[in-house]
C-alpha cells in the first residue's frame, strides 16, 4: 500500500471514528457522556454540569437499588428457614459466634450505644463521603467505585429475590439493638425502604470493604490506607452485635461486593485500552 493509499485509509477511519464517537452537538450524549465517564471529561469542561450528572446518576442507581430490594421480598417462612440453616452452617463450621458478640454488649448501655451509632451512621455517610472524596480529588478511582457498587447490588438482587434471609434480630435468643435500644430506628430500619429478608448478602459490610480497598488504592499516604480499612472492620462487628447479620453474610458481602470490584476494574482497563488505540491510531494517521 503506497503513501497516498496509507493516508487516504486514515482520513477515512478517522471520520468513520469520530462519527461514531462524537454525536451531534448538544445531542443527549452530550449530557450523558460527562457522567459516565467523568474521569476521561476536562475539568474546566462543564465540571457542575458533570458534579450534577453523577449525583442524579447515583441518586438514580441508589433509589433503583432499594426500590427493588424492598419489592422482592421473599417468602416469610422461607426467610426464616435460610436463616436457621444458615445458623446451623455456622456452628459445623465453628463460627456461630453471633449470641455470644450479643451477650458481651448487652449489659452495657454504652457499647450498645456505639455499636449503633456505627451501624445506622457508619454506613451512608462513609459510602456518600467516599464517592464525594473520589469523584472531587481521584475521577477514576470514583468511576471504579461507582461501578462496583452497580455491578454488585445487581448481583445482590437477584440473591435477595431467590434466597431471602431473615436477620438474626428475628430468631429467638438474638435481639435487635437498634431498634429495642436506639431511637435511630428510623434510620437503621426505614420500613418503607428495606426488605427485612434480605439479611444475605450484607452490603453493609461488602460495599465498606470496597471502600476501603479503593480508597487505599487511591491514597498516597500510608496513614490514609490503614485508616481506609477501619470503617469495614467496624462494621464487620457492628452487624453481628446488633444482630442484624450473620457472619457467613458479612462474608458474602465482601466476596459479591469485590467481584463487582474486579468486573468494574476490567471495564476500566476495557476502556482505557480502547481509548490508548484510539489515541495511537489518531498519532499514526497525524
Amino acid at each position: 500500500m503506497g503513501v497516498g493509499e496509507t493516508s487516504q485509509t486514515c482520513e477515512t477511519s478517522a471520520e468513520g471514528a469520530d462519527t461514531a464517537a462524537q454525536p451531534a452537538p448538544g445531542g443527549f450524549w452530550a449530557y450523558l457522556r460527562p457522567a459516565l465517564f467523568p474521569h476521561r471529561t476536562s475539568e474546566s469542561n462543564a465540571p457542575w454540569r458533570g458534579l450534577v450528572g453523577q449525583i442524579v446518576l447515583v441518586a438514580m442507581g441508589l433509589l433503583f437499588y432499594l426500590g427493588v430490594r424492598a419489592f422482592t421480598q421473599g417468602a416469610e417462612s422461607l426467610a426464616f428457614d435460610n436463616a436457621r440453616r444458615l445458623l446451623e452452617w455456622e456452628h459445623e463450621l465453628g463460627i456461630a459466634w453471633e449470641q455470644r458478640a450479643q451477650n458481651l454488649i448487652l449489659d452495657s448501655q454504652t457499647w450498645i450505644d456505639f455499636w449503633n451509632v456505627v451501624y445506622v451512621w457508619g454506613y451512608w455517610t462513609v459510602l456518600i463521603g467516599s464517592l464525594a472524596g473520589l469523584y472531587r480529588f481521584s475521577r477514576k478511582h470514583y468511576v471504579m467505585l461507582r461501578n462496583a457498587l452497580f455491578v454488585s447490588g445487581g448481583i445482590g438482587l437477584v440473591i435477595f429475590a431467590f434466597f431471602p434471609v431473615a436477620p438474626p434480630r428475628f430468631l429467638d435468643g438474638f435481639t435487635d439493638t437498634v431498634s429495642d435500644a436506639s431511637r435511630s430506628s428510623l434510620i437503621g430500619h426505614p420500613s418503607g425502604l428495606i426488605n427485612k429478608f434480605a439479611a444475605m448478602p450484607s452490603f453493609h459490610v461488602g460495599w465498606l470493604v470496597i471502600v476501603g480497598v479503593v480508597l487505599a488504592q487511591a491514597s498516597p499516604w500510608i496513614v490514609l490506607k490503614i485508616a481506609a480499612v477501619v470503617p469495614a472492620l467496624l462494621m464487620a462487628l457492628a452487624v453481628v452485635f446488633t444482630g442484624n447479620h450473620f457472619i457467613v453474610d458479612a462474608i458474602a458481602g465482601s466476596a459479591v461486593s469485590l467481584l463487582g470490584l474486579y468486573i468494574a476494574h476490567r471495564i476500566m482497563k476495557r476502556v482505557e485500552r480502547d481509548a490508548a488505540d484510539e489515541t495511537s491510531r489518531r498519532v499514526a494517521c497525524t
